[in-house]
């Protein structure tokens, strides 16, 4: 199963350098000119499944922008890690089912390690069998529980 994936942009207007940031960021939902504050990453994403957003930005964040919906509309503000953004999302990917022929090399890796766990176990097994182990008899002088 392949996740949904969003495109987006941002603008980002910081916390740590505004004290009203939330209240700018909403005042830039209907402002084009209010650009926002320098962010460190990027600041438009292409095809980043929710995971991915919420590895960026937080978990809040991503949950929020799979709420919104695509259009030339600035929707928000969404609060991040590090600060508030709005954001216009450009295209959502449709979670989907992929085809078996795009899988195939995977499924057959992932059947390969599965072969070779079971083989790797079965040759320590043996192995193991193959020795026991035996513990010295504790001397009656040493006191139980010291070496």
């Amino acid at each position: 199963m392949e996740p949904a994936k969003f495109s987006f942009a941002h603008r980002y207007f910081s916390s740590d350098r505004r004290d009203n940031s939330q209240a700018i960021a909403v005042q830039a939902l209907t402002d084009a000119t209010l650009k926002g504050d320098p962010f460190m990453l990027q600041k438009e994403y292409a095809l980043r499944s929710k995971r991915d957003v919420g590895n960026l930005f937080g978990r809040d964040f991503a949950e929020k922008l799979a709420e919104l919906s695509t259009g030339d509309k600035w929707q928000g503000p969404l609060k991040s890690a590090y600060g508030w953004h709005v954001v216009k999302i450009f295209n959502i990917a449709a979670a989907r089912t992929q085809p078996f022929n795009e899988v195939i090399e995977k499924v057959k890796v992932d059947w390969q390690q599965a072969q070779r766990k079971v083989a790797n176990e079965n040759y320590f097994t043996n192995l193991k069998a193959k020795y026991s182990i035996v513990y010295p008899e504790q001397s009656a002088t040493t006191p139980s529980g010291t070496q």
